[in-house]
C-alpha cells in the first residue's frame, strides 16, 4: 500500500515529483491505443473508397464496353460467363491493390527500420502478420462487392438492342 501511497505523499508535501513507472507505461499505452484506433478506422475508410472507386471504374467501363459485351454474347458466351468475367476483373484490380499496398509498406517499413536503428536502435517487424490475411481477405470480399452490380449489369444486356445501335 505505502508503493502507492508513497508518490503521492511526495507530490503533496514537497516540490519534488514523484511517479510510478507502471502507471505512465499504463497510460502511454492506452494514449497509443487510442492512435492506433484512429490510424485503423482512417486506414478502414480508404479502403471503403477504394472499393467506390473500383465499382465506379468497372461501372464506367461496362458502358464502354457494351458493344464488346454483346459482341461475346453473340459468340456464345453465356450471361453466367460475363458475370463471372466481370467478378474476375474485380477480383484482380483488389488483389494487385492489395499486393503493391503490401509492397510499399515492406517498403515503407524498411525504411523507417533503416532510420529507427541508427537513431534508437530499435526496429520494427516486417514479418507477415496473422490479420494481413484477414486483411487480404477483406479486400478480396470487397473487390467482389464492388464487382457485383457492373457484372449483374453486363450479364443482362440486351444484345439484340446493343448490336442495333452500333
Amino acid at each position: 500500500m505505502s508503493a502507492i501511497r508513497m508518490p503521492q505523499l511526495i507530490n503533496e508535501q514537497t516540490k519534488l515529483q514523484a511517479v510510478l513507472p507502471a502507471l505512465e507505461i499504463n497510460r502511454l499505452f492506452y494514449l497509443l491505443g487510442i492512435g492506433t484506433t484512429t490510424l485503423q478506422l482512417i486506414a478502414g475508410g480508404i479502403v471503403l473508397m477504394a472499393g467506390f472507386s473500383i465499382f465506379f471504374v468497372l461501372y464506367g467501363r461496362l458502358r464502354e464496353r457494351q458493344f464488346e459485351l454483346a459482341l461475346m454474347r453473340s459468340a456464345g458466351y453465356r450471361p453466367g460467363h460475363l458475370f463471372g468475367l466481370l467478378i474476375l476483373e474485380g477480383l484482380l484490380l483488389t488483389a494487385v491493390g492489395y499486393l503493391l499496398g503490401w509492397l510499399l509498406s515492406r517498403g515503407g517499413i524498411y525504411l523507417i527500420n533503416q532510420r529507427a536503428d541508427s537513431d534508437f536502435q530499435f526496429q520494427f517487424s516486417s514479418a507477415w502478420v496473422p490479420e494481413e490475411g484477414w486483411l487480404l481477405m477483406a479486400t478480396l470480399l470487397l473487390g467482389i462487392l464492388a464487382a457485383f452490380l457492373p457484372a449483374w449489369r453486363a450479364m443482362r444486356l440486351d444484345v439484340s438492342a446493343i448490336l442495333s445501335k452500333s
